[in-house]
């Protein structure tokens, strides 16, 4: 990112069902996010984990929780 934005982190099974989304306000260009809290509710399973920033960007990538 080039600028500070609004992301949405969504999660998804393979069948494309939202399991969960975050919001997240106003992120630096460089940011983290830790995963551990959202996986170690999750059973085992491969997922979707996408990215969506205010101007458009759409990042994913698939997760597998074991």
């Amino acid at each position: 990112m080039e600028r500070n934005q609004n992301v949405d982190l969504n999660l998804f099974d393979l069948q494309g069902r939202l399991l969960s989304n975050v919001y997240l306000e106003e992120l630096a260009p460089s940011f983290e996010f830790q995963l551990a809290k959202l996986m170690e509710a999750l059973p085992k399973n491969k997922y979707i984990l996408e990215m969506r920033t205010e101007d458009g960007f759409i990042w994913r990538k698939k997760l597998l929780v074991d």
